[in-house]
């Protein structure tokens, strides 16, 4: 049985791909093969990432998925200054 390949986030230059083709309105099945990723990765990145007044930009885009990701790591048990 082959193991599936783990899963990666987008990259930032992913992301400046996908700003690009979403202003040339391109389908998010023809992104995906640009990609070489899954057509439902697309969507859910623009679905998370989009802006209802600028649309899609990839640093929004990535400044949210920073931010989420910040907001989900447990606090440090010992701050970085005490356990020196």
């Amino acid at each position: 049985m082959e193991k599936q390949p783990s899963y990666t986030q987008l990259r930032p230059e992913e992301r400046v791909v996908i700003a690009g083709m979403a202003r040339l309105k391109a389908s998010m099945r023809a992104m995906a093969r640009t990609l070489d990723r899954s057509p439902s990765t697309i969507s859910r990145e623009l679905a998370r990432n989009h802006s209802p007044d600028a649309g899609y930009t990839s640093e929004a885009a990535h400044g949210l998925r920073t931010a989420r990701r910040a907001a989900t790591r447990p606090p440090r048990k010992l701050s970085p200054r005490r356990a020196e």
